[in-house]
């Protein structure tokens, strides 16, 4: 019993102390503050903002080979000791391979790699880059020469060879230089040699936190294009996936996504359709209407129709175009009408647009015709949506693993287009090409010999060699240009695929210059045209140009 009492008195000493601490009730917890009301009567684009990764100038270091004794063993300690060990990494079972050997050889050349990740890039997508030695190096040139595989980093986190730095790019391929103009041939690049690592990330940014907006925006987004395109991250960010039929209109999807109206009540929305109608018919600028537009989805298609007949061409085009991207056909005779119109500023945007949206049953014979046109950029537009629904009227050869020979089976004069950036690729429109009968060639800038008389069947063709006094060859082509292409550039030894006839290993820069002088000495009945040189590295320039200044 005295046990209990002095427990029951220690329970109400207890209990004192707490009052006298902690007061006779507990305290309420502060409210959380009341989410701010948002208006979501508008469009996503006045509540958020795309946030997007700009273009990543990335740098490497790697190794060129194959330089016929113009290179150099040129290479900081601290440099080589990396490369070294990159070299062991990739290349486990070297057996006799000696890093150090290598690298100190005057075949090859360490380099510097440098180049810009374009916006918006996918996984395993390609772009360009600039190479060059390094400072003060003794290498006389890269020509001829392959870079090995070397990982690119953020340019400027890159301060120190032994650092660790997430690989944002790889870069290799066959180093090219712009023969074709002399003016501007002292570098050195990759075309198309640089590889994208991982996916760039879109999302949408709120101006102000709020999990209505947030989760209204991703259900409204999710609704228009399909499940798990738009995620919510938290109160302020929705992550986004690009849509499988925007993979080639990247730009297009992200404005149709900020031109997105959320209300889904059928009055509210007709209200709006009607708005965009008005802006759409009265205002110069056409483009912004037209992808909100798109935003709403079909239920605008019995609105756009009517304008299909329009005396306006800007508006029949952007009519045109808006339906053919919501899946409508009954727009396509009006935009193969501007594909026709070669003089019309609208009939690229046409061949691409309906490359782009219409059913490869339908595109491929305007695509085909829009190609056989006498304007060279009608014809490459349509060359290059052709190529992406991988028509059967463009036949393709890989050579020798380094560039790419595209026959296009067309209609109109013969044309060889060069590419100079993007990837090393020759195109021939109007396939079979064929040589003169009567061909005698010496290019001493290639060290190549052309040789053929009328009653030949074949075309003897010889190189010097590029490190020794001797001519290498002749081995024999049919008459045929994209036969002789693949006779000049294939590799000499074709061990590891023996149903390839081996070639003279002819450079891809030194083929372009090749196949510009055949056509200037009338041996092939055929235009050349060089596309647009590549701008990889513009931006060392421009530093250089501002340092210049100052």
């Amino acid at each position: 019993m005295r046990n209990v009492e002095i427990s029951a008195q220690s329970r109400r000493v207890f209990t004192a102390a707490v009052i006298l601490l902690f007061g006779c009730s507990p305290q309420p917890k502060p409210a959380l503050p009341l989410e701010e009301p948002v208006d979501l009567n508008t469009t996503i684009g006045n509540l958020a903002d795309i946030y997007q990764f700009n273009a990543i100038e990335v740098r490497g270091f790697g190794i060129a080979a194959g330089l016929n004794g113009t290179g150099s063993s040129e290479c900081p300690p601290a440099l080589r000791n990396e490369l070294e060990k990159y070299i062991r990494q990739q290349l486990p079972t070297t057996g006799g391979l000696n890093p150090r050997q290598f690298i100190d050889s005057p075949n090859t050349a360490v380099v510097e790699i440098t180049g810009t990740i374009p916006p918006l890039a996918e996984r395993k997508e390609t772009f360009d880059l600039l190479v060059f030695p390094l400072d003060r190096s003794p290498t006389t040139s890269l020509d001829g020469g392959y870079v090995y595989t070397a990982p690119l980093k953020e340019r400027s986190t890159f301060i120190r060879y032994d650092q660790y730095a997430k690989t944002f790019a790889s870069a290799h391929g066959q180093l090219f230089r712009n023969k074709l103009d002399e003016e501007n041939a002292s570098n050195w690049y990759l075309l198309g040699g640089g590889v994208v690592e991982n996916d760039t990330s879109v999302s949408l940014v709120l101006r102000k936190p709020s999990f209505t907006a947030v989760n209204a925006i991703r259900n409204r987004l999710n609704e228009r294009f399909g499940a798990n395109i738009a995620a919510a991250v938290s109160s302020t960010e929705i992550s986004l996936k690009i849509p499988a039929r925007y993979r080639d209109q990247k730009e297009r999807f992200l404005s149709v996504v900020q031109n997105l109206y959320l209300p889904d009540d059928e009055t509210a929305v007709d209200r709006h359709i009607e708005g965009l109608l008005n802006k759409f018919k009265n205002d110069t600028e056409k483009f912004n209407p037209e992808a909100a537009l798109e935003a709403v989805g079909r239920k605008v298609l019995s609105r756009l129709a009517p304008l299909l007949t329009s005396e306006d061409p800007a508006l029949r085009f952007h009519a045109a175009r808006c339906m053919l991207n919501l899946g409508e056909e009954q727009a396509l005779p009006v935009m193969e009408a501007f594909c026709k119109d070669t003089s019309s500023p609208y009939c690229l945007d046409a061949i691409e647009t309906i490359g782009l949206t219409v059913r490869p049953r339908k595109s491929e014979p305007i695509l085909l015709q829009a190609a056989s046109s006498e304007l060279p950029a009608v014809r490459l537009t349509a060359y290059r949506q052709l190529e992406r629904i991988q028509s059967p009227s463009i036949s393709r050869n890989l050579v020798a693993d380094s560039f790419v020979v595209d026959r296009v089976f067309c209609a109109g004069r013969p044309l060889i287009y060069v590419f100079r950036s993007e990837e090393p690729k020759i195109v021939l429109f109007g396939s079979p090409i064929h040589c003169s009968p009567d061909i005698f060639l010496q290019s001493d800038e290639t060290g190549v010999l052309l040789n053929a008389n009328p009653a030949d069947k074949m075309i003897a063709v010889s190189r010097r060699h590029p490190a020794r006094p001797r001519l290498i060859g002749p081995i024999y082509s049919n008459r045929e240009l994209s036969a002789l292409i693949r006779t000049l550039g294939e590799s000499a030894d074709t061990s590891s695929n023996p149903k390839k006839q081996p070639g003279l290993a002819v450079p891809y820069q030194d083929i372009l210059l090749l196949l510009k002088q055949l056509t200037e000495n009338k041996m092939v009945n055929a235009d050349f045209l060089a596309g647009p040189m590549t701008q990889a590295g513009s931006f060392l320039q421009k530093a250089e140009q501002k340092t210049d200044n100052k």
